[in-house]
């Protein structure tokens, strides 16, 4: 955000969460900070017309974000790599993940992923390795992210299936009735939405 201070964003969040994103001492992290809170509150005034005293905002036991109020079923999650912070604020549970594409890590697949993701991910061409592994990645953490579970959930335990353009989740050869979509952010990111039913959405800039 060039040519804008720090200082220019605590008007869109209350006091305490102002504070909270202060706390780190590395100025980048900092910053990130700020911005995504400033994002989610944001967003919540632009698709509610809230302002931060009305709604709280909570964490799971997994530490989801939550929000809390007492006059309608309104949900967010929100992910942050490279350039992008990206928030999805929702009528339902929600989850969504972005994530840089570096270099694809075999390993890590092998390790981490579903045994048939990690065959499909070795046999790949070597270009379109990068893409499906951060493509898978980013889809799982959607997934998890939904779910509550984040990182404390097994990546190994469902697949992430891909096919003519469409994105699904399977565990044990059986469909899970979630939905899964890519969020064509840039085309050197992942992304993924994950919810429970199908709704139309959109990607919109969001300028501060």
């Amino acid at each position: 955000m060039e040519g804008h201070n720090d200082n220019d964003f605590q008007k869109y969040m209350d006091r305490e969460t102002w504070e909270d994103a202060n706390r780190p001492a590395n100025p980048r992290t900092r910053r990130t900070k700020i911005l995504s809170r400033a994002l989610v509150h944001g967003a919540i005034r632009k698709t509610w017309g809230w302002a931060p005293g009305d709604y709280r905002i909570t964490t799971g036991e997994h530490g989801k974000p939550r929000l809390v109020t007492p006059v309608s079923e309104a949900f967010f999650n929100l992910s942050h790599s490279g350039d992008y912070i990206l928030c999805a604020v929702s009528s339902q549970e929600v989850g969504v993940d972005i994530e840089y594409r570096g270099k694809a890590r075999l390993e890590v697949a092998r390790r981490f992923f579903h045994p048939h993701e990690a065959r499909l991910l070795q046999d790949a061409a070597a270009e379109q390795q990068a893409s499906l592994f951060f493509d898978y990645w980013a889809a799982k953490e959607s997934y998890l992210k939904y779910t509550g579970d984040g990182l404390s959930g097994s990546m190994s335990a469902f697949e992430i299936c891909f096919a003519k353009g469409d994105a699904w989740i399977e565990k044990g050869h059986t469909p899970l009735p979630v939905r899964l979509r890519a969020c064509p952010i840039d085309e050197n990111y992942s992304s993924f939405i994950c919810c429970e039913k199908d709704e139309p959405f959109t990607i919109e800039p969001f300028l501060f």
